[in-house]
């Protein structure tokens, strides 16, 4: 029946496989789905040199000659481990979290220090890497608090999740695909079923 060349971010989460997916593979067994796992910058750059069909990204990024559709809404949480840090009940303010050592998933890094700087707030971050679930790891570890996507935060952390409440760190997972090539129509089924 064909293939399907699918990338995805690490901080997708559960929000793929979904059930309509899982009904989409059980109407279409025959389907292969060939799955890239990378950074939104690299899965965009693999979709523009052809290597996908497409990708699921967490903007922002370049979206000349895509073509775009948002899959969902996340909320940003606060992930710890509460044998190291008791976080406060509740939803969580930009104050209360820049009293906490951050363990920073760099992808957001701007968008928190912008945030973070309107505010009057000094952040420190005791760790940066570029795996929102290297982040989790760590704040499970007790190395401090992760700020991550909840789809993600709640798919690979058994610890405390709090979320943030600022609207702005709000962010949304999409489907991309180039728009000077025609879809294949698996790929335009697979598209409709996220």
């Amino acid at each position: 029946m064909g293939s399907i060349r699918l990338g995805i971010i690490s901080s997708a989460g559960n929000i793929i496989p979904n059930p309509k997916i899982r009904q989409f593979t059980k109407y279409y067994p025959e389907v292969n789905i060939q799955i890239t796992d990378a950074n939104t910058f690299s899965l965009i750059n693999k979709l523009n040199n052809n290597l996908l069909d497409l990708a699921i990204v967490r903007p922002p990024f370049n979206m000349q000659g895509l073509a775009t559709k948002q899959i969902c809404k996340d909320r940003m949480v606060a992930v710890a481990n509460p044998q190291y840090f008791a976080l406060p009940k509740g939803k969580l303010s930009l104050k209360e979290i820049s009293q906490q050592p951050l363990i920073l998933y760099r992808r957001f890094e701007s968008m928190f220090n912008e945030s973070f700087a309107q505010n009057g707030l000094r952040p420190f971050y005791a760790v940066k890497c570029d795996d929102a679930r290297t982040a989790i790891h760590w704040a499970d570890q007790g190395m401090g608090v992760a700020l991550v996507p909840q789809s993600i935060g709640q798919v690979f952390s058994d610890q405390q999740l709090r979320l943030v409440d600022y609207s702005r760190w709000d962010t949304q997972t999409m489907v991309v695909w180039r728009k000077d090539q025609p879809v294949k129509p698996i790929v335009d089924k697979f598209i409709q079923a996220l």
